[in-house]
């Protein structure tokens, strides 16, 4: 051992004649490693860690360690070091440590761990009202990440969770109408994924016409009214019976009559084919 600080080296054959040229080298105090800011990152790296411990030296040769991969670290001060997660090519749970002199790194317990960045393969529906409400569901072959992740835009945020093997979702809450970026994401790791949604008022109703169809079904029937978003995803229900419809103007829409026995029932449309809205107009199927 040795006490820290710099000292002189020279160099000897036999232990009797040393060399002229002088040599120095620095001893320090025994560095440690105590905590993280974070032990998560997707696998694309680029985020700033920072480590804290004690007896970090401000070297030129500071490294921190993820696994395998070592990168140069930034002096903070004694407690504090910076350094960039860098990218790897799959998920997973790696050892964390830190070197003052790029070659002794200490042996800390501390694990950090990457995660995927999830493929979304489809997202349904991309519009809802602006009441909030809508559940959004995500087709994904990718493990759930091992923290939560949230969908979140203008200042709502709402938790994501597993429906099944390949299928997530999460719930929108009230926002203003309009066209709107929803991020995926978690607050130790960032955004993971990000897709447009359109926020709609209720439209309103005010006519179907004819206001009657045949048991038989397959007939047209049009809904006048107002405030009507462009959809490709109408659906139209008459009573529990859904069928396709159809956006035509902001005023019109067209809907597709089903086989239903004989009776009066009501009528209730979704814009984005989930959300149903009851229309408060009466439907009416006669007996052939």
């Amino acid at each position: 051992g040795h006490m820290p600080g710099s000292t002189q080296v020279r160099l000897s054959n036999n232990l009797q004649q040393y060399s002229l040229s002088v040599l120095s080298y620095s001893f320090y105090s025994l560095p440690s490693l105590l905590s993280i800011n974070s032990s998560f990152s997707l696998t694309t790296g680029g985020t700033q860690l920072l480590a804290r411990g004690a007896n970090f030296l401000n070297s030129s040769e500071l490294m921190c360690r993820f696994g395998s991969l070592d990168v140069a670290a930034a002096y903070l001060n004694e407690t504090s070091l910076l350094c960039t997660v860098p990218s790897v090519q799959s998920s997973g749970t790696i050892r964390f440590d830190v070197s003052m002199n790029g070659k002794d790194f200490t042996a800390s317990r501390l694990t950090f761990t990457y995660v995927a960045v999830a493929k979304l393969t489809r997202i349904t529906p991309t519009s809802g009202p602006s009441l909030g409400g809508t559940e959004i569901f995500f087709s994904t072959t990718d493990p759930y990440p091992p923290l939560p992740i949230y969908c979140s835009s203008r200042g709502f945020q709402s938790l994501i969770t597993v429906i099944d093997d390949s299928t997530w979702g999460c719930q929108t809450q009230a926002t203003p109408d309009g066209l709107t970026w929803i991020q995926i994401s978690n607050d130790q790791i960032g955004p993971i994924h990000s897709f447009q949604f359109r926020f709609y008022s209720d439209p309103l109703f005010d006519t179907a016409f004819p206001p009657s169809a045949s048991e038989l079904g397959g007939e047209l029937i049009y809904l006048s009214g107002s405030n009507f978003p462009p959809s490709q995803s109408v659906s139209c229900m008459f009573g529990s019976s859904v069928t396709n419809g159809d956006y035509l103007t902001p005023s019109l829409l067209r809907c597709v009559s089903p086989a239903h026995y004989p009776c009066e029932t009501t009528l209730s449309i979704a814009m984005n084919g989930i959300d149903f809205i009851d229309t408060k107009l009466s439907f009416q199927f006669l007996s052939q």
